[in-house]
């Protein structure tokens, strides 16, 4: 009956439809549609008459059941087919889909630990990841709330803007972002063009003045508010390269202003870093990676303290000398976790056990 309707009736109903759908696309969608909506009426019908008589031909016994059964099977089947096929997408393999490109193969020509900001290319999704490439946004179903007030992500907002990284290259040198992305020219004296792909539609710049991933600063400010400390970072006499922002005193320990030396990080993984670090004088031994609770510092072994610095980022005293300094992560809340699942494992396993035994005893 739909499908007799729907074919004879097409202009009158889309009409009456269009009044439900969306303008523009939606309507044009719909009209596009129609065809196919008539087709799956009258595929419903056709089914509905094949099972008809298959109901019939069982109640006059005038079909052997196993006749009928495979009949009906085969049936049943078609009709999931020609559902289900739609949800098995047929796509490229992983190793073709996510191939490298030339901007990959550009930057991949720089070995050092940096991170790239994609403003025009690649600006969501991981791609750049998949090939080592640190980048300053990507996709995280939870991200650090430092961390996007640092770079300027408003959570009014359903698209991340990095307003702190527009209007502020201080912010830029401090994450490192040794390469920009875009499809446009940059007019700033910090970048300078470093590279292009795709027959110059993509540029890559290069940050002169970015940071490395750790370095030593010889004195520090201590300001607690946290609106305070983002606006000091963004005036042009603040230097990231000599002055880290705390949130409090070090204790007793004084870093000296003309303090010199060297950083240079030896084994770098997700949960663990090791920094070798020779300081002329007492100072700051500072790392643009996040800071979070769990993360602990040794110093040549021994515990120290790992300071939240410039916002979002890790710091820890040294003093004078060659040292060795490790950032570990050790998440308590993740012990704990661990500790629970396995005992509820080792009493899901004793419960079995014992009433297998008791099954025993009683057989």
């Amino acid at each position: 009956l739909f499908g007799v309707v729907f074919s004879a009736a097409r202009d009158g109903l889309t009409g009456v439809l269009e009044n439900f759908a969306a303008k523009g696309w939606g309507a044009q969608a719909l009209w596009n549609s129609y065809p196919e909506m008539v087709k799956g009426y009258w595929i419903a019908f056709a089914l509905f008459l094949a099972g008809a008589a298959l109901v019939a031909l069982l109640a006059k016994r005038r079909l052997p059941l196993v006749w009928w059964a495979a009949i009906l099977a085969g049936l049943v089947f078609l009709e999931l087919w020609r559902v289900d096929t739609r949800f098995l997408r047929l796509v490229d393999p992983p190793a073709r889909y996510f191939a490298k490109d030339e901007i990959v193969s550009a930057l991949e020509r720089d070995t050092t630990l940096h991170r790239v900001w994609p403003l025009q290319v690649h600006q969501s999704g991981n791609y750049l990841t998949l090939f080592g490439i640190q980048t300053v946004g990507g996709e995280h179903p939870s991200p650090l709330k430092r961390y996007c007030e640092f770079v300027g992500i408003s959570p009014k907002r359903v698209l991340p803007d990095f307003h702190n990284l527009i209007q502020s290259p201080q912010f830029l040198r401090l994450l490192g972002v040794q390469y920009l992305l875009t499809q446009g020219p940059v007019e700033h004296p910090d970048f300078v063009l470093h590279d292009s792909c795709y027959g110059g539609r993509v540029r890559i710049y290069r940050n002169t003045r970015a940071l490395p991933r750790v370095w030593l600063a010889g004195a520090y400010e201590v300001i607690e508010k946290d609106a305070q400390i983002l606006a000091r970072m963004q005036r042009p006499d603040f230097d990231p390269a000599r002055t880290v922002i705390l949130e409090r005193p070090v204790g007793e320990f004084a870093p000296h202003p003309q303090a010199a030396g060297t950083a240079r990080i030896t084994r770098y993984t997700p949960n663990e870093v090791t920094v070798a670090v020779d300081a002329s004088a007492p100072a700051l031994l500072v790392m643009s990676d996040n800071h979070f609770p769990a993360w602990r510092a040794l110093v040549d072994g021994a515990p120290a303290e790992c300071l939240r610095a410039d916002y979002t980022f890790r710091a820890v005293a040294v003093p004078a000398g060659t040292h060795t300094v490790e950032f570990r992560y050790r998440s308590g809340v993740f012990r704990t976790g661990r500790m629970i699942s396995l005992c509820a494992l080792l009493l899901t396993v004793a419960g079995i056990a014992a009433l297998a035994v008791r099954e025993l005893i009683a057989g």
